[in-house]
């Protein structure tokens, strides 16, 4: 039976050659993954050139001015052009296929290939009248994953993605958008998302210390902690006991 598949992409995308056929292949490699994501400018991807990671060149390439889409990739991409950067980026971070819970972690959905009977059954592919802007591909992931199936990163692809820009473009407050959708999102996960770092403190693991936006595997989390606050994000979360010797 073939897998029907939905390639979910935002409008401030640059592709590379073969990246399609890439991406369906490795999703029909492994029936087990529901959502699949690339690199592209984020913590996990580091810059070939740069002892950096690609979301950090991002940012410091763009400027204080959003710059037309060619400057600002060509000054991201420099001294190189674009088709020898994706050459170069792949080869720098050659992981393979990277697998991600749900929590902490989530996909973009910039750019992400989806198994469509796998969204369908975890409740459609997206949730309009929830979210607006910023949470939908976090919500997403986790219900996949909530269903049993596995959400991935293939290093075999890079797409390019300028972040923001329609946001930008038609000066929106992206910052109360952003909020108001993780206040939404946070008033639906609430429990698992307490369940998960209640977890994580019997596993022995200093959860607190994770969340921080230098950690992109738990950066949605600590942008959440922001949002609702540090006492109602841990309120009622039984820390360990102290381990101090007795004289």
């Amino acid at each position: 039976m073939t897998t029907q598949l939905a390639c979910v992409m935002n409008n401030d995308i640059v592709v590379s050659p073969g990246w399609l056929e890439s991406m369906v292949r490795t999703i029909q490699e492994d029936p087990g993954i529901g959502i699949l994501g690339t690199l592209r400018p984020a913590g996990f991807c580091i810059h070939p050139y740069l002892d950096q990671d690609t979301r950090t060149v991002l940012k410091s390439t763009r400027g204080r001015e959003l710059p037309a889409p060619d400057d600002w990739l060509e000054r991201y991409c420099a001294p190189y052009t674009y088709e020898s950067f994706v050459q170069e980026v792949k080869r720098r971070n050659d992981f393979g296929l990277k697998y991600l819970e749900g929590p902490p972690s989530f996909i973009s959905t910039c750019c992400a290939l989806i198994n469509t009977k796998v969204a369908n059954v975890s409740g459609g592919l997206a949730r309009p009248k929830d979210y607006k802007w910023g949470s939908d591909d976090v919500d997403l992931c986790w219900r996949i994953t909530k269903h049993g199936f596995k959400m991935a990163i293939t290093s075999d692809v890079y797409v390019h993605h300028f972040k923001h820009v329609s946001v930008d473009l038609n000066k929106l407050d992206r910052n109360k958008l952003a909020d108001d959708d993780m206040l939404i999102f946070y008033k639906k996960w609430e429990s698992v998302i307490r369940g998960y770092l209640q977890s994580q403190i019997h596993k022995g693991v200093d959860i607190r210390k994770e969340l921080t936006e230098d950690n992109w595997e738990f950066w949605y989390l600590a942008e959440l902690q922001h949002i609702v606050g540090s006492e109602r994000l841990w309120q009622g979360i039984e820390e360990p006991a102290s381990h101090k010797e007795i004289i």
